[in-house]
Formats: structure tokens, C-alpha cells, sequence
């Protein structure tokens, strides 16, 4: 097995990642880690809810909806 050590940052995005709360008292890189790899979870998740929408043609009809509202 390798030994190997994890910089704050990659720890931040380790724990995020596998589901794990943010550790208190850890350095801003450690948050900075584990916000990025929060942001890109959700973005990959909404866009994912957007194209299944789409494919279903429910996507369409959410858009026409919120045109005649606006």
C-alpha cells in the first residue's frame, strides 16, 4: 500500500466527496476544497433533474409556463 498525504484542499474534496461533514477549526484551503467540490456535486445534479426534464418534454412545458407568468 502507498503512503500518501493529502493537501487541505484535496482533503476538503475527499470528505465532501465520500459524504463526510466539513471538520471544524481547519484551514481555508480545507473549506475551499470541500465548497468546490459541493458547488460542482450540485451543478452536476441540477443539470442532470434539467436534461432528464427535457427528455421527459416536462422541460418544455416548465419554460412555457414560466413565459406566460413573466
Amino acid at each position: 500500500m502507498k503512503n500518501f498525504k493529502l493537501t487541505d484542499y484535496e482533503q476538503g474534496e475527499y470528505d465532501c466527496i465520500h459524504g463526510h461533514r466539513a471538520r471544524e477549526c481547519e484551514s481555508g484551503e480545507y473549506y475551499n476544497g470541500y465548497a468546490d467540490a459541493y458547488a460542482k456535486e450540485q451543478s452536476a445534479t441540477w443539470y442532470s433533474e434539467q436534461q432528464f426534464l427535457t427528455i421527459m418534454g416536462e422541460g418544455n412545458e416548465i419554460k412555457r409556463t414560466n413565459q406566460r407568468a413573466g
